[in-house]
């Protein structure tokens, strides 16, 4: 005797608390969903079927024992109308031969549902087949629609598990092939395929993180026009804050992320850095700092992109203040030989850079600040290489640290 509506669902509910997929073990699993349908239909037989390349297998049967290596021919079977139509399928009778395929031997009632994956792709079927005339109810018909929702998702994670595991062995080759490769060559090289091959990405992602970005703050702008309390209020000026330093590296980020493409022309060196550091210095006073140009006066010409060492200027500034205490100051020298080229220079009172930092200091988003984006000195270290340049951080003496810029020599 099939049981009533609410003892199915009780116990379709109770069968289901007891399902745990793990992916080397999908046979079982399935044999178990196939188990559970059997005992809750009153006996009968059910399997789990796969469709592939116009083809079927039998991944798992109850009662039975089904070999997943056997391929069937899909025509004439029931499966294959439930698959191609993705609707479910309920036969009744005592008929061999329907007109939607040929009933197994010793079987008349069918019930068939679509083995649908999370992505909406039928790859199979559950089926159900009982040896006498049957009408089946559209209780067992949703029961069985969920312990084929059950199945379908274990066969498409454990799909997506297998080719994520290619994929990996894959990927482990290539970067093994890769890297036997990349340790004979250069440092700059490295690093400038590195940057080439998350480059794209970090464009893309920055772009996409603008707009809701953009968003916020004009909600954060309209609030603060608002009467708000006092905590709130000071809530959004933090926030409003935050967004601001969020898009300095998203600014940061696509400098880094695309290749530095320069417009050199004879820049005087000396002329950018006054007029740099002249509109500058207000943001250093809020700060109680000031910056001081100790350099013989005259010009001091390079071969340059003048935007991009005002980015360089900028981000060494920013950077100096931040590490310095306030109520100091920040001392620039700019010097030229023949031989040693142009050197700038700039030197913060602060802390000392502890030796286990010092190789970092370089590496995108490292930074030892609250509010440091991380990316100052590497926008600045790949602008200066471009020039053919280096730029060095050290600790100097007797005290603070100095950041030095050295560009190649031109005739002054």
């Amino acid at each position: 005797m099939q049981s009533s509506s609410t003892d199915m669902r009780d116990q379709a509910l109770a069968l289901l608390g007891t399902l745990n997929f793990r992916h080397h073990e999908l046979t079982d699993f399935l044999r178990t969903v196939c188990r559970g349908l059997t005992h809750l239909f009153g006996g009968g037989l059910a399997a789990v079927t796969l469709y592939r390349d116009n083809q079927k297998r039998v991944l798992a049967e109850v009662p039975g024992c089904a070999d997943s290596q056997t391929v069937y021919d899909i025509h004439g079977e029931l499966s294959t109308y439930v698959v191609k139509t993705g609707k479910p399928l309920r036969i009744s009778g005592d008929v061999q031969i329907t007109p939607y395929g040929n009933m197994p031997a010793g079987y008349v009632s069918y019930l068939g549902v679509p083995l649908t994956t999370p992505a909406e792709k039928v790859i199979g079927t559950l089926c159900y087949f009982f040896p006498e005339p049957r009408q089946f109810s559209e209780d067992e018909l949703n029961v069985a629609h969920v312990f084929a929702e059950r199945a379908a998702t274990a066969i498409d994670n454990l799909e997506l598990y297998q080719q994520a595991t290619a994929s990996n062995q894959e990927l482990e080759i290539e970067i093994a092939r890769r890297s036997a490769q990349l340790l004979a060559t250069q440092k700059a090289l490295l690093e400038k395929e590195r940057l080439a091959a998350i480059g794209e990405f970090a464009s893309t992602i920055t772009h996409e993180i603008r707009s809701p970005l953009s968003t916020i703050r004009l909600t954060l702008d309209y609030l603060k026009q608002v009467e708000l309390p006092t905590g709130a209020r000071k809530r959004c000026d933090l926030a409003l804050g935050e967004i601001t330093r969020l898009e300095r590296m998203l600014d940061q980020t696509l400098i880094c992320a695309k290749p530095i493409e320069l417009k050199l022309a004879r820049v005087d060196l000396h002329n950018v850095l006054v007029s740099t550091l002249t509109s500058i210095q207000h943001v250093a006073a809020a700060r109680g700092q000031s910056h001081v140009l100790e350099t013989s006066a005259g010009s001091v010409w390079c071969h340059a992109d003048r935007d991009q060492l005002i980015q360089v200027i900028l981000n060494l500034a920013n950077n100096a203040s931040e590490a310095a205490p306030s109520d100091c100051t920040l001392r620039w020298r700019l010097t030229y030989s023949p031989d040693q080229g142009v050197t700038l220079e700039i030197h913060n009172p602060g802390s000392p850079i502890p030796e286990a930092l010092q190789d970092k200091l370089m590496q995108p988003f490292f930074t030892t600040k609250m509010t440091g984006t991380g990316l100052g000195l590497t926008v600045a270290n790949r602008i200066v290489a471009a020039h053919g340049g280096t730029l060095r951080i050290q600790n100097a003496i007797p005290s603070g640290v100095t950041a030095t810029v050295n560009l190649p020599a031109i005739a002054q």
